[in-house]
């Protein structure tokens, strides 16, 4: 990489709802960084205070700044929140769930501070595996449920290629429905993208305030991930870096059924669709 630079403060931002144990999982891992943000700003969306009153008492021993607001807000509005009440140049926004690897970052703010990098606008890391219990169950499955299971994968695959639906890829680019490809666990080296995901996302922030988050995605705001890195890449550079890992819980809490999740991604996809597609 060329010469490395000051890329100035960065904000970290962290969007809540409901999810007390979580967020204080992912302060933590904030709290461990290797190269530490200049402030944490929380915007918390739960239905109790029970938040805002633990941050009271917490202690933070690093030299960061803890901005907590209550706001009821859906997701895309609580993150346009906490852009605008942070101070930094630039703004890491962070779900709830997410654990940050200790150099996440470093590492993000060494492309950000790399000259060779023209016209970013903004860059993501990439998620570590999580053994779920689903699969030791597979690990310990028979032989004939293992090709089943094989079988089944097949099939899955040549349906999202056949109707153009989200799927693994080498370059993260959108498919001709609108819907997204984020790069596979193959990708190893950096990569310009076109699409992101917002649950560990960092922007400059003047780029950012010329897009913003789409608030009438409202509540769970599914398709956000795919809108704004959409609309920003039609003018700035979208950086993957393998190197920048987290791990995404995926928490149980506060979480809508699975009718509404699918109700909300088809109603959602079809808004994004007509806005982006025309």
């Amino acid at each position: 990489m060329g010469q490395l630079e000051k890329s100035g403060a960065i904000s970290i931002v962290i969007p809540a709802r409901n999810r007390v144990h979580d967020v204080f999982e992912c302060v933590r891992s904030i709290e461990r960084q290797t190269y530490l943000p200049d402030e944490l700003v929380i915007v918390d969306a739960s239905d109790s205070r029970e938040l805002e009153q633990l941050l009271k008492n917490y202690c933070n021993e690093n030299d960061f700044a803890i901005v907590y607001t209550h706001s009821d807000s859906g997701t895309a509005e609580g993150r346009n929140i906490g852009a605008q009440k942070s101070s930094g140049d630039i703004i890491l926004f962070v779900d709830d769930d997410i654990i940050l690897d200790t150099n996440y970052v470093k590492e993000i703010m060494a492309i950000f501070g790399n000259t060779s990098f023209e016209r970013v606008g903004c860059l993501y890391g990439a998620q570590i595996p999580v053994n779920t219990r689903k699969e030791k169950d597979d690990k310990r499955a028979s032989s004939g449920s293992k090709i089943l299971s094989g079988i089944y994968k097949e099939i899955n695959t040549s349906i999202c290629w056949l109707f153009f639906l989200p799927k693994p890829s080498k370059n993260g680019r959108f498919r001709l429905s609108g819907f997204a490809t984020y790069p596979s666990s193959s990708v190893a080296t950096i990569t310009e993208t076109e699409s992101a995901s917002s649950a560990y996302l960092a922007y400059y922030k003047d780029v950012f305030n010329e897009f913003r988050f789409d608030e009438n995605l409202e509540g769970y705001a599914w398709g956000e991930d795919d809108d704004l890195p959409y609309r920003m890449s039609r003018q700035y550079k979208i950086i993957f870096t393998p190197e920048a890992k987290v791990i995404h819980k995926v928490s149980r809490n506060s979480r809508i059924s699975t009718y509404n999740y699918n109700r909300i991604r088809i109603e959602n996809h079809f808004y994004i669709f007509r806005k982006n597609f025309p």
